[in-house]
């Protein structure tokens, strides 16, 4: 059998103990989750507004991810002998997948694109007309082509266990579909979400759209600016 350590003494594993343990306080599955794509106000499509909350998507999006992050570090070689040591100064945001169920007239697509077009230009509907200029090309604006995106974490009983807010998010790949006649497989939509940082709200959100006054941008806000007049560049409170 199994040995752990208790105060200090080795103890034999106790599989009371462990039945105990799960039956108490159960075990996270990965498959009860939701998905809450926020995009942004400035989403039009066919004339419409499309910004906010898709809670159709929230129903389709088939699989996620609860994200995670490394620190960044430099090399601190003061020491005249001996191994150097890293020291962590920021966080490193990967980005995070969403497989979504494709409709049969592609509409989570078409939308997952023009939310893209915010970003790289609308060349890809863009009229003819309209490629004398460099206008379908020009990348837009930082503040609006970002959302937010919430992965929500459930229980056995459908209750909310903990939400993780992705800050800034917008779409950095769409993944290509493929087409086969021997398949009659569903199709899915792979897209990868580029996201400034996230945060964990405890216990959960109230549904509510995300306005732009809600979400911190840092330099790209017309707020002002926590001052760094502290040592290396740090704000004076440090």
């Amino acid at each position: 059998m199994g040995r752990f350590q208790k105060d200090g003494a080795i103890m034999a594993f106790n599989i009371n103990q462990f039945s105990s343990q799960i039956a108490n306080k159960g075990v996270s599955k990965a498959s009860h989750f939701e998905v809450r794509i926020f995009f942004p106000d400035t989403l039009i499509i066919g004339g419409q507004f499309a910004g906010g909350l898709d809670p159709e998507l929230t129903l389709r999006a088939e699989a996620a991810s609860i994200p995670g992050r490394n620190t960044q570090t430099i090399d601190d070689a003061r020491d005249a002998t001996g191994p150097m040591r890293k020291l962590g100064y920021t966080p490193i945001y990967a980005p995070m997948d969403v497989t979504l169920l494709c409709d049969e007239r592609l509409n989570v697509k078409e939308k997952m694109e023009s939310w893209m077009d915010i970003i790289t230009g609308n060349h890809r509907v863009a009229d003819n007309g309209e490629f004398s200029t460099t206008k379908p090309f020009n990348p837009g604006y930082y503040n609006d082509y970002i959302g937010t995106i919430q992965v929500v974490k459930l229980n056995e009983t459908g209750q909310q266990v903990t939400t993780t807010e992705l800050l800034e998010a917008y779409p950095l790949s769409i993944a290509l579909m493929n087409l086969s006649w021997e398949s009659q497989e569903l199709q899915k939509l792979q897209v990868q979400f580029q996201y400034r940082y996230y945060r964990q709200l405890q216990p959960s959100p109230n549904l509510r759209r995300v306005n732009k006054e809600d979400k911190n941008f840092g330099s790209f806000a017309s707020n002002r600016e926590v001052p760094t007049t502290g040592p290396r560049g740090l704000p004076s409170s440090f």
